[in-house]
């Protein structure tokens, strides 16, 4: 009868919706978030660590934040300290102290196997260098990591030791017959000569 279409066809509905819902929280959940502790160990974010100091944010919120913007930025607070953790540099930073910790985006299938098989947090995934890459959208919209190779006076690593020494300062270097100045808070770098803006990124990468 067509009453019993009607019920059918809601409970479809409703079954589809459980489903996408599963499916929403699975691809929120594909990745854990850690931030790099005391003693140099990365620990995941979670709403109570092990010293029992509340968290307002586990890793899944964070990831969800960064999903709507993964340029962007989120506060929270663990204990009496507010934070702000900033996507685009990979840092959170404590709005009181600015001590500033770094932070990474891993997937938790692997981050799992590696618990399984008794890797440490520090093991996994030894970084390259300091364990960041800097890069620049080139003329076909493509980021492009700072070489040498390229003509470029400076490295990527170059920039990411001026990085460390200032990460709220600048630095010039050249490409060519051009003269080029780098601001790390507004992560773009100038033409000095044609004043030609182009964005750069801080990445993390791993062997």
């Amino acid at each position: 009868t067509s009453r019993e279409i009607r019920r059918i066809k809601i409970a479809k509905y409703a079954a589809n919706d459980v489903e996408s819902g599963e499916q929403r929280a699975t691809s929120r959940s594909k990745y854990t978030w850690q931030f790099k502790g005391e003693e140099d160990q990365w620990t995941d974010y979670q709403y109570k660590n092990a010293r029992g100091v509340k968290c307002t944010v586990n890793s899944d919120d964070i990831e969800q934040n960064y999903q709507q913007n993964p340029q962007g930025s989120m506060g929270f607070s663990t204990g009496h300290f507010t934070y702000i953790l900033d996507f685009n540099r990979m840092v959170q930073t404590n709005q009181e102290t600015k001590t500033s910790r770094e932070i990474r985006r891993i997937k938790k299938a692997k981050h799992a196997a590696n618990i399984v098989l008794g890797i440490s947090s520090n093991q996994q995934k030894t970084p390259l260098n300091s364990g960041f890459i800097w890069q620049f959208l080139d003329e076909e919209n493509r980021w492009t990591e700072y070489k040498t190779e390229l003509g470029c006076s400076v490295t990527s690593a170059d920039i990411e030791q001026s990085y460390g020494n200032n990460p709220q300062g600048s630095m010039t270097f050249t490409a060519g017959p051009f003269t080029y100045h780098l601001d790390f808070s507004a992560l773009m770098q100038t033409n000095q000569r044609t004043q030609k803006r182009r964005q750069v990124r801080r990445i993390q990468q791993f062997l």
